[in-house]
């Protein structure tokens, strides 16, 4: 972790934040682990709020997405 600065984008995200809390002494490892699982959650949370005021996007059942997905590859290689 001393390679890398504390605000270098990639030591931003939500595990190493606690990965380095735990390296430190700072926290035991189950704490680390439930702080990075609450974090995680948080930040889902903000990525299907995101995802679901998208209007361009087109939500569809689990069993529709791999038919969904061969059509539009198909339909986008006769294109070429």
């Amino acid at each position: 972790f001393a390679k890398y600065p504390d605000d270098s984008e990639p030591m931003k995200s939500n595990i190493y934040r606690f990965a380095k809390k735990f390296f430190e002494g700072e926290v035991d490892f189950d704490v680390a682990v439930n702080e990075a699982s609450i974090a995680d959650w948080h930040l889902a949370k903000k990525q299907l709020t995101w995802f679901r005021r998208n209007k361009n996007i087109e939500w569809r059942e689990l069993n529709e997405v791999v038919d969904f997905s061969e059509e539009q590859v198909l339909r986008m290689t006769r294109k070429k």
